[in-house]
């Protein structure tokens, strides 16, 4: 059987899906002025693990958009504010691809685990942008965001001084972050309160609905004020369940021992 391999290869600058995908569609089209004792086939494709890697982020970040959506939907039980989360968070997402593109950020596994990663600080930037500014018309929080953006941007700049191989892979992780938290400071001081001011957002309730909210409140920190003093009456209760949990790392022990009595290492 003679048979004969052919290696495609791509260059640092390519995508190596939209190739792949190339390459079998040419594939295809020269299999069919082939005779019938003339085979080809694919022995090995490398991006068929990328793609399958891109799938899984895909969900994740769709999960994790609607989780986020739907937890501040809960929070507030106000269509119009779900509604400004998710203008916002649409203009967060644009702005920072326009400048994935000017800085030459592509979007690969790692820019979109980035991506997924920030998301929920994304949002909270926003919902407290959104709660201060529905209440007191003004911007007066915005230092409290930016230190804690700043908090998180130093906290990454740590991976610059990984070693090379390991900081090769994760730069591109760290930048879509800091563009994505920094994309949405400019967000939250900008675009959220003119979005506000057309569209506002009431978050004072009713009387009735008011009291039944400070009852139900009342009533968890009760239970909670009980937890914490039955706790602290019985920590050893605590202790034991952690390690029960947990269990105890009895395969750290030595299986034998190098013991010497001392009166064998006693010089006379």
């Amino acid at each position: 059987l003679n048979t004969l391999n052919l290696a495609v290869g791509v260059s640092g600058d390519a995508n190596l899906v939209s190739v792949v995908r190339d390459v079998k569609d040419k594939m295809d089209e020269l299999r069919k002025d082939f005779p019938e004792e003339i085979s080809i086939k694919v022995n090995y494709d490398s991006s068929e693990h990328i793609s399958s890697e891109l799938n899984k982020i895909y969900v994740r970040t769709l999960l994790c958009l609607l989780i986020l959506l739907v937890f501040a939907f809960l929070v507030n039980r106000s269509w119009r504010y779900m509604v400004v989360v998710a203008v916002t968070l649409a203009v967060n997402i644009l702005i920072s691809v326009c400048l994935y593109w000017l800085v030459g950020l592509e979007i690969h596994i790692y820019t979109l685990a980035g991506v997924t990663v920030s998301l929920g600080i994304i949002i909270d930037n926003t919902i407290v942008m959104v709660d201060h500014y529905a209440r007191y018309h003004n911007r007066s929080v915005f230092p409290a965001l930016l230190s804690a953006v700043l908090t998180t941007v130093a906290a990454l700049m740590v991976i610059f001084l990984l070693p090379e191989q390991e900081k090769l892979s994760l730069t591109e992780f760290a930048l879509a972050i800091v563009i994505n938290l920094c994309v949405s400071l400019l967000v939250a001081y900008l675009f959220v309160p003119a979005l506000l001011d057309y569209l506002p957002v009431h978050l004072g309730s009713s009387g009735a609905r008011k009291q039944r909210s400070m009852r139900r409140i009342a009533r968890w920190n009760r239970r909670y004020s009980s937890y914490i003093n039955f706790g602290l009456r019985h920590r050893w209760l605590f202790i034991l369940f952690f390690v029960l949990a947990f269990g105890i790392p009895t395969c750290l022990i030595p299986k034998e021992f190098d013991w010497k009595p001392y009166s064998s290492n006693r010089k006379v």
